[in-house]
């Protein structure tokens, strides 16, 4: 991978993962709709996700201001379904892919170019405003939800594997 790119690798254990940590927030205006076609899941982490970057957050004691809103990416949504479908189908949980693959190797594979990228898995979270909440519990997982520079997000969940793909083009 060229020294140019950075990537933000953003690791998650299931059995450490905290639901405490961020501050309260303020008010939020409301988030744009997304567009149709990403399927519900993805288009619900959106909303999330946007709401918490509008608030801005403190995540393991670093506060981290309001950030742009994000938009789908298709090619990032390809990404984060096909991540969590290898998690699901060989009942694993990781940032490495059954085939080697780190996050920007699966980002590059599926089309997108990218700048910086950052991903958050999670397991067993029953709902999106479940795994959301706990990633914004988590500081590595809240500061990847919070980066300024990324502009666009995907994600996917399949059998309770959970994959949020977040980045900024070239």
């Amino acid at each position: 991978m060229p020294p140019s790119r950075r990537v933000v690798a953003i690791f998650l254990a299931a059995t450490c993962l905290a639901l405490a940590g961020c501050a309260p927030r303020r008010a939020v205006a409301a988030t744009p709709a997304p567009p149709a076609g990403y399927g519900p899941v993805a288009q619900r982490i959106l909303e999330l996700v946007n709401a918490e970057r509008a608030r801005g957050a403190v995540c393991g004691g670093e506060r981290m201001a309001p950030a742009a809103a994000l938009t789908l990416e298709p090619h990032l949504v390809a990404a984060a379904r096909a991540h969590s479908a290898d998690q699901a189908g060989h009942a694993f949980m990781g940032h490495v892919g059954s085939d080697g693959s780190r996050v920007g190797d699966r980002v590059t594979r599926a089309g997108y170019r990218w700048s910086l990228v950052a991903e958050n898995v999670a397991w067993n979270q029953p709902t999106p405003e479940v795994v959301v909440t706990a990633w914004m519990g988590s500081p590595a997982h809240c500061s990847a939800i919070m980066l300024p520079e990324v502009r666009h997000l995907g994600a996917a969940e399949e059998e309770l594997f959970w994959t949020l793909v977040v980045a900024a083009p070239l």
